[in-house]
């Protein structure tokens, strides 16, 4: 019985430790690109950068309790130095620079969704010049006469805890918007033959050649999701903001004084690669002679001279899938503190320290339950070894007598 009860025990430890967590799932749309953390750690990057436009499946484990924080960095497929995005014809062809618009939606199965509960800080606004502000540019305008201004990253924009996230730094509460404002853009299997993908493969990367379950049977469409109660958001100005950092956080159970515990684990599955990153800041100097301050980017830059002598330095990218004729646009995500990882998916013990010290107890009750059951079978097998020799003991003495 004391065997049993022991086992029982160590049984109920085990489920305490496996219940000290909590999966989150659920689905995050950005116009064109992001990535998502969770108290501080990265747990999902969209495999996607420009066309198609989709759903990004996301499954990380968390802390069942304390406090929840979420960050998002997103960004419209602007040009960095002219705030410009291409216009993709259905044929594939370029169809010219035009002011492209952003928008986040996001529902997780916590119940975190997107709204106005969000505080966002804008990284990169423009076109400025209010001759680029329109839907595209005329054939006289040269794309290089627009210009875009760069704003310092907040130090803590994807860290647990961000006491500098206020309207007196700049930060800003997200603007709520419908779907007919942002639009879902071009689906991922809209004319996959002309783009060059295979869907629902395409769920993963433009070079992913297969996919996972979810995006197999759920395919990554973002009008096809169950969004709830969320609604896109941005800020006020969906077109000419162009980077955003967005936070969200809440404490489980309620309340608002709580701390984490833990760290998240990512089973998110992409196959994209962004480039690495420094924290050296990029100067980007434009045909007009302004300036501004990139956020980190990769080490690597390139600088080109433009038709007026002026030149400008920006980070190498991706080319989108739309040709020669398309534009690139910046997609290194700033550093962030602690983070090393350069793909979308990230893997880190979901096992918070209270967990890992329940962990170390089981341990020890197994063996020294091991070592108790043991001992038990080998005194007992001795005291089956003694029975046997005291019965020999005894035959013998009979034996003898009858002699």
């Amino acid at each position: 019985m004391s065997n049993q009860l022991l086992t029982l025990f160590g049984l109920y430890l085990f489920a305490i430790i496996i219940s000290d967590a909590a999966q989150i799932t659920g689905w995050v749309y950005a116009d064109n690109w992001f990535e998502m953390y969770f108290n501080g750690e990265k747990v999902a990057t969209d495999p996607l950068y420009f066309y198609p436009h989709n759903a990004v499946y996301i499954n990380f484990t968390a802390p069942d309790t304390g406090l929840y924080s979420f960050a998002i960095w997103t960004q419209d497929y602007a040009n960095s130095s002219t705030g410009l995005e291409p216009r993709i014809k259905p044929d594939n062809s370029f169809g010219g620079w035009c002011v492209g618009d952003g928008g986040i939606r996001i529902a997780l199965s916590d119940g975190t969704v997107s709204g106005s509960n969000w505080m966002c800080y804008v990284v990169m606004e423009g076109p400025l010049e209010t001759a680029c502000q329109g839907e595209c540019l005329s054939m006289d305008t040269d794309p290089n006469s627009c210009t875009v201004q760069y704003n310092s990253y907040p130090s803590c924009w994807n860290a647990t805890t961000c006491s500098s996230a206020t309207t007196a730094n700049g930060w800003v509460y997200a603007t709520e918007y419908t779907v007919d404002d942002i639009g879902y853009g071009r689906p991922p299997n809209s004319n996959p033959e002309t783009y060059g993908y295979t869907y629902p493969a395409v769920c993963s990367g433009l070079d992913a050649t297969t996919t996972t379950v979810e995006y197999q049977t759920e395919g990554c469409i973002p009008a096809d999701k169950n969004w709830g109660s969320s609604v896109p958001m941005w800020t006020s100005d969906l077109n000419l903001d162009n980077r955003l950092v967005c936070r969200y956080q809440y404490c489980v159970g309620g309340g608002s004084d709580c701390t984490a515990e833990g760290e998240p684990s990512s089973t998110t599955t992409t196959t994209t690669t962004t480039s690495s990153t420094s924290t050296t800041s990029t100067t980007t100097t434009t045909s007009d002679g302004s300036s501004g301050t990139s956020s980190p980017t990769s080490s690597t830059t390139s600088s080109t001279t433009n038709s007026d002598g002026s030149s400008s330095t920006s980070s190498p990218t991706p080319t989108s899938s739309s040709g020669s004729n398309s534009p690139t646009s910046v997609t290194p995500s700033p550093t962030s503190k602690g983070d090393t990882s350069s793909s979308g998916s990230t893997s880190k013990s979901g096992i918070s320290t209270a967990g890992m010290i329940m962990i170390v107890i089981v341990v020890c009750i197994a063996v020294l339950i091991f070592g108790y059951v043991a001992f038990r079978c080998l005194k007992s097998k001795k005291r089956a070894g003694n029975s046997m020799n005291y019965q020999n003991m005894g035959n013998e003495r009979l034996m003898d007598q009858q002699l």
